[in-house]
């Protein structure tokens, strides 16, 4: 890897490393960071079938976030515009876990993906795009990233 990170072995699907939007209308609005994973649960593959959200260990449990949120894939990585005027390539809602709330990992939304998506860069491939999370009531996200190789 690159600058001082720890390198750590491929664990296989895609990543989106998710923090606060830069583009906030409202300071007091939600704000998360955590990852964001797709992957295939029955094998290791270039379809993932699965996404789960994990909330940094260092977030604290924010009104709201027991509730489903929306996860946005958009069309481009183009984060040099807020997302709510970025078109969408891809929508799905992640449920929290039951008994995932955790001091010390944080806390994690899991969605089985209804169409799966190819882990790879191109018109079909989810690697590459901005993605974004939102809470049911929308306004605007509350984390967002870009999807890469995990």
């Amino acid at each position: 890897m690159c600058g001082d990170h720890d390198s750590r072995a491929s664990l296989g699907g895609a990543l989106a490393v998710l923090s606060p939007p830069p583009f906030r209308t409202s300071p007091s609005s939600m704000a998360m960071a955590g990852r964001l994973v797709f992957h295939c649960r029955e094998t290791k593959g270039s379809m993932a079938t699965h996404a789960i959200f994990t909330v940094d260990g260092s977030q604290k449990i924010n009104q709201g976030t027991s509730e489903p949120c929306l996860v946005r894939i958009h069309e481009t990585g183009d984060l040099t515009r807020p997302a709510t005027t970025s078109p969408s390539w891809a929508t799905f809602s992640l449920k929290p876990v039951v008994g995932a709330l955790d001091d010390h990992t944080g806390w994690s939304m899991e969605a089985k993906l209804e169409q799966p998506m190819k882990i790879e860069v191109g018109v079909d491939g989810v690697i590459g795009r901005r993605v974004s999370v939102w809470t049911r009531q929308g306004v605007e996200p509350v984390a967002e990233g870009i999807v890469g190789y995990n």
